[in-house]
């Protein structure tokens, strides 16, 4: 199969921000504390995602209002069925020149394609230029699921991330398909590959027969 997959997907999780940027896109975990970031080179072009579990609500719009660290480029936060709250929110931070984006953490894995994509639409809707769904994918059906969303989302949307967490053969797949950002730590687990795994992806622009022989 030919790989969908850029680097500008991938991002890179990190607890502290490197001094010299070797990806287009980091991650930070704002559930750890509001990040203190120090000053950039003038030469840092890579985006930083400030990341949160917490649904759009109240303590996030204060947040938001108060500021986020000089730096941050994206807030990244969950939907959890209060959607005026997501789309106040999403306003907030664009009003601050910070883009949002939705995400989703569902419970359990999807009832099949359709179900996935209603999730994704609903969130593309909120506003926000990418949106992000993540759902447990104990078997196969579940990781092809998110594979069909993947491949028939339309161009003109918002950049839709989707991780299928069924392990590493789950998410390599979506990276594979084209899910629009692909997070991985520093150091490989059980369940992920690492980021520089991923980086050395864009070496190969033909990868494998099956995203299952990985």
């Amino acid at each position: 199969m030919t790989s969908a997959f850029r680097l500008d997907h991938l991002v890179c999780e990190v607890a502290r921000l490197p001094e010299a940027a070797e990806f287009h896109w980091y991650e930070l975990d704002l559930d750890r504390g509001i990040p203190a970031l120090p000053p950039r080179p003038t030469d840092w072009t890579a985006n930083v995602i400030a990341a949160t579990r917490a649904p759009a609500g109240p303590d996030l719009a204060v947040m938001v209002r108060r500021g986020l660290p000089a730096g941050i480029t994206h807030l990244q936060f969950e939907v959890a069925g209060d959607d005026a709250a997501a789309r106040e929110l999403a306003r907030l931070a664009e009003d601050r020149g910070v883009t949002p984006i939705l995400a989703r953490h569902l419970p359990r894995p999807p009832r099949g394609p359709d179900e996935l994509r209603a999730v994704a639409e609903t969130l593309a809707e909120l506003g926000g230029e990418l949106v992000k769904v993540a759902h447990p994918a104990p078997s196969r059906p579940d990781v092809e699921a998110a594979l069909a969303v993947l491949s028939q989302w339309p161009a003109g949307r918002p950049g839709l991330s989707l991780t299928p967490m069924g392990g590493r053969q789950a998410r390599v797949a979506a990276a594979l398909w084209g899910s629009r950002l692909v997070y991985a730590p520093l150091t490989p687990t059980a369940e992920r590959m690492s980021a520089h795994w991923y980086r050395e992806l864009t070496t190969c622009s033909t990868i494998l027969e099956s995203p299952w022989s990985i």
